[in-house]
């Protein structure tokens, strides 16, 4: 018994000694950078499409480099990533792009996960300073709201709309509002779909992607270089696109963006014309994306964020949305008056 104490004193001595190291994830060399890609902890992440590389990429040129990136990782001193934290942000807000910063642990072990907790915190607190933010905003975490509890100003509720890829096929086209299955049985028979995918990636066709949406939007709204960076997401099968021709014409373009277990519905553009003319030219289209996402093993198709409807046209969004599913991943983000 003596013995068996002095082995688990020892353990614990060994485990409060190893240090631990924070960096800007920007900043990791080669073998740190490595560790982090091929650790367990960048599986968990890459879970979701939003922190892929291409789409961090994208989201970086769409805002046009407004965003400074501070997004941090906590490493043991075998260089295994524990901790990371995503953040883009800009002004005095401190947030990841416009929506709330995130935070991903991959330890059991609350000694380590505390004190990866305390360096980001502490490192935070020095970046914040030294860059006049004013506010920051999280999501749900319970080592952050108890550590800025004090300072806590409101939450918000964040509501995305889902489907459960898992079910059953039949089941999904079910849970599909009653008035919407004629649409989407109309466009089957009459609106021609193509997949472009990292199989097939077809970068003429998805030139006409963009002039699609020139043509519709009337007038270029985000650069070329936006739109190549969306290419080159479905050439590393972190996205994919589908054209919906109707009578030979480009009527519908879908862009679905991919994590390891999740897909959302990033763009989606539809003909004008015809939608004034009540054609169903939108329904099918998503359907076809969402069943092509289940096909490949895709676990949750996210719709997106439900509006804090202001307008007709939000409105109209949100009862699109809500005619796929009403299904919704309810998260809380809190803010901070630094």
């Amino acid at each position: 018994m003596v013995i068996l104490g002095m082995l688990v004193l020892m353990q614990f001595l060994f485990s409060s000694s190893m240090k631990t190291n924070i960096n800007f994830i920007s900043k990791l060399n080669r073998e740190e950078r490595e560790a982090y890609l091929s650790s367990e902890l960048y599986k968990a992440v890459l879970k979701s499409y939003q922190f892929s590389e291409s789409f961090l990429n994208y989201l970086n040129e769409y805002n046009g480099a407004e965003f400074s990136d501070f997004s941090l990782i906590v490493f043991e001193e075998d260089l295994r990533p524990v901790c990371v934290f995503y953040a883009y942000a800009k002004e005095d807000y401190f947030g990841f792009y416009t929506e709330p910063a995130v935070m991903f642990q991959m330890t059991e072990d609350k000694a380590i996960q505390d004190r990866a907790f305390q360096l980001i915190v502490q490192k935070l607190e020095s970046i914040w300073k030294e860059n006049n933010f004013r506010t920051f905003e999280f999501y749900e975490n319970q080592f952050l709201m108890d550590w800025f509890s004090n300072q806590m100003k409101e939450k918000q509720t964040w509501n995305r709309t889902y489907i459960d890829l898992t079910l059953d096929s039949g089941l999904i086209k079910a849970n599909i509002r009653k008035s919407y299955k004629s649409l989407i049985n109309w466009g089957e028979r009459n609106i021609e779909m193509i997949l472009v995918d990292s199989r097939n990636a077809d970068s003429v066709l998805f030139s006409k992607f963009r002039e699609f949406h020139v043509a519709v939007a009337g007038k270029q709204t985000r650069s070329d270089r936006s739109w190549d960076l969306q290419f080159e997401a479905i050439l590393k099968n972190q996205a994919f696109a589908c054209f919906g021709f109707f009578e030979s014409q480009l009527v519908s373009a879908n862009y679905i963006l991919l994590g390891a277990e999740d897909a959302f519905y990033g763009v989606g553009v539809y003909d004008r014309r015809l939608m004034a003319e009540k054609k169903p030219i939108a329904h099918y289209p998503l359907y076809f994306s969402i069943m092509h996402a289940k096909q490949i093993g895709i676990k949750l198709f996210n719709l997106g964020v439900l509006n804090r409807a202001q307008n007709e046209k939000e409105e109209g969004i949100n009862h699109f949305k809500l005619g796929f599913s009403k299904t919704t991943d309810v998260r809380k983000s809190f803010l901070v008056n630094l």
